[in-house]
């Protein structure tokens, strides 16, 4: 059977609003949720069963908790999709998802809007053993307290993350988080996104102890700019596999003395692989542009083993 909730509004709640539990075939659309006590949505599979989630146009105003919480942890699939909802107000994430299931997992977001976030506009946690597909498409971020997307794998399943269309106005911390430590593939595509006016750096990737495999690209990306921190930075300082990089067709741009626009920091028995700029071209950058305007610091640096490249 299905389950499908239309129109309406819930106000005041003392706990969450909308609870969703081991269900499948669920649809939610054009509800409001106004002053959730804890979270609007909480989606658990904590079962063997398959588990099915839409919510649809939904406008979630004052979230104690979380706007959407997302939990995967039982041995069914979970697919949760977010399409056309508003989020406007919330003590701790605007999205939050955490895998720990030995099951296959996907979370869509499409057309989110969020604003006066207390904590991440999504937060992604992949701590299980098997696969893990996000997708993000046209989500804006207003304003953040904190990221404005974090992604961290810890586990030998992979997580796929294809971030399209991004437009982050205001964050109080960076853009873009991302921490690989785990055995399984960690790959993340940030394609055609605008990232601006935020407290710390623009995009971040940083490996761990366990890291083995990952994949980044940053492609097409109209502009990432950071003010006095990194618009991107690699710190690959822990893990033993390999590293992966693809950028091209990017405007990078700060205003730092300390801090290059771009910094690659490879300390660690990680391996890189980068492909900067057009793959049939030797040219350093030909079809990127990185930009610090403070003349006492570079715009880009690669260390390898405290060995600097400009």
């Amino acid at each position: 059977g299905a389950v499908n909730i239309d129109g309406g509004t819930i106000a005041d709640t003392i706990g969450d609003t909308i609870v969703v539990t081991n269900s499948n075939n669920v649809t939610v659309s054009g509800v409001t949720i106004d002053n959730a006590g804890a979270n609007a949505v909480n989606a658990t599979n904590s079962g063997a069963s398959a588990s099915t989630l839409s919510l649809n146009n939904l406008t979630i105003n004052n979230a104690t908790t979380n706007g959407v919480e997302v939990t995967h942890s039982g041995t069914g699939t979970m697919n949760v999709s977010v399409n056309n909802t508003t989020i406007d107000g919330t003590g701790g994430d605007a999205v939050t998802a955490t895998n720990t299931s030995s099951a296959s997992s996907t979370l869509s977001l499409t057309g989110v809007t969020v604003d006066n976030i207390g904590a991440a506009g999504l937060n992604v946690d992949q701590s299980g053993t098997s696969n893990y597909d996000v997708n993000v498409t046209n989500m804006t971020v207003d304003g953040v307290g904190g990221d404005a997307v974090v992604v961290e794998q810890t586990s030998t399943g992979s997580l796929d993350m294809d971030i399209q269309n991004l437009d982050v106005n205001s964050a109080t911390d960076s853009g873009v988080v991302a921490t690989a430590n785990g055995a399984g593939l960690f790959d993340l595509l940030i394609n055609n996104s605008d990232i601006d006016n935020v407290g710390q750096k623009g995009v971040s990737l940083t490996t761990g102890a366990n890291s083995d495999r990952v994949n980044f690209t940053l492609t097409n990306n109209n502009e990432i700019v950071a003010v006095d921190d990194n618009a991107f930075a690699a710190d690959l300082s822990g893990g033993s596999g390999d590293v992966r990089f693809l950028i091209r067709n990017n405007e990078l741009r700060n205003n730092s003395a300390t801090s290059e626009t771009v910094n690659i920091s490879v300390t660690s028995g990680l391996t890189p692989n980068a492909n900067i700029g057009e793959e049939d071209d030797d040219m350093l950058g030909d079809n990127n542009k990185f930009t610090n305007s403070d003349a006492a610091c570079i715009a880009f640096a690669i260390y390898l083993d405290n060995e600097i490249g400009r």
